[in-house]
């Protein structure tokens, strides 16, 4: 058997993915070393990729929005939590809630995919939900 066929028969096996062996002969090496340390690092950032793909499509986002073109001009922030935070999704991670609430059309649904989106980008599982939605999900259960 040649080499190409065994290369992709084991990353097969070894559930290493496609890109694993798709694009090995792409890469200029010095040594061993080198060569592995090249495709080893191109298979995690490749896998990261597609963790956050599987995780933005799980969310159940009605459309993707980010914070690019978020005006926060009519937007009230608690004072323990800055627009910085709110951007990274960093009070996730002091545990913290957060509660949107306001008249329709005031963006409230475009922040939290915004945060949303964030959250998904540093490795967290999201799940998105209008608030009738929910509540008709949580009354069926």
């Amino acid at each position: 058997m040649n080499s190409d066929v065994l290369i992709k028969h084991y990353c097969k096996e070894l559930r290493l993915g496609t890109s694993f062996y798709e694009n090995y002969a792409e890469i200029q090496a010095t040594d061993f070393g080198d060569f592995l340390a090249q495709i080893l690092k191109r298979e995690a950032e490749n896998r990261e990729v597609v963790r956050r793909n599987r995780n933005l499509k799980s969310a159940g986002f009605d459309v993707i929005k980010t914070f690019e073109d978020y005006i926060f001009k009519d937007i009230q922030v608690p004072q323990a939590i800055d627009i910085d935070d709110l951007k990274t999704g960093g009070f996730i991670d002091k545990l913290e809630n957060l509660v949107l609430y306001g008249p329709v059309g005031t963006g409230k649904s475009h922040m939290a995919t915004a945060i949303g989106v964030a959250a998904c980008s540093r490795g967290k599982r999201v799940k998105f939900f209008r608030t009738a939605a929910l509540v008709n999900q949580l009354s069926e259960a």
